[in-house]
């Protein structure tokens, strides 16, 4: 069964987690543009200063790794509606309160040695995503596109839990 979901949320809200909760559980690869930024020499720098890499490059690295795959589940793309050259088949938006996430975010940097992370990029992150990815959002579901709003600022297990039933419903056992 091939599927193609979005998940949407802004930094710290668990979207690597529920992505690899999706994988493990789900077999749907999961597919993380921070990491495929993070391991391009020619983007690390404007990632580390918290600007948006240009929308030619950050495509053309998302769309080499998706063309060799007929499922998948994308965190972190598209991140502005300049970037919605592809087609989900639904969409998990990740609510969570922005000083959990604040906290999650400083937590992993510290674990993960993440020098973009410090206050002033993490606000400038949240701006960044309340201005250029919710409008995606909007813009998807005026396209017709299902859209899931699940809260994550619980428990991981808890978001795991409405994740799995959403995925059923979908088809998926």
């Amino acid at each position: 069964y091939m599927m193609k979901i979005l998940i949407i949320g802004q930094p710290g809200s668990g979207k690597q987690k529920v992505s690899e909760f999706i994988e493990q559980n789900f077999g749907i690869s999961h597919i993380s543009t921070g990491d495929i930024c993070r391991s391009n020499d020619s983007i690390k720098d404007i990632v580390a200063s918290g600007e948006l890499v240009p929308d030619d490059i950050v495509s053309n690295a998302v769309h080499e790794v998706l063309s060799s795959l007929d499922s998948w589940n994308l965190d972190g793309y598209p991140r502005k509606t300049t970037q919605m050259d592809i087609v989900p088949d639904f969409i998990i938006q990740l609510i969570c309160p922005e000083e959990v996430s604040f906290n999650r975010i400083l937590i992993s940097s510290d674990r993960n040695g993440r020098e973009d992370d410090n206050t002033e990029v993490i606000k400038k992150r949240f701006r960044v995503y309340r201005d250029e990815t919710m409008p995606v959002i909007e813009k998807y579901k005026e396209q017709g596109v299902p859209h899931y709003c699940v809260f994550s600022g619980g428990t991981f297990d808890e978001t795991n839990d409405i994740i799995d039933m959403i995925l059923k419903v979908k088809g998926m056992e």
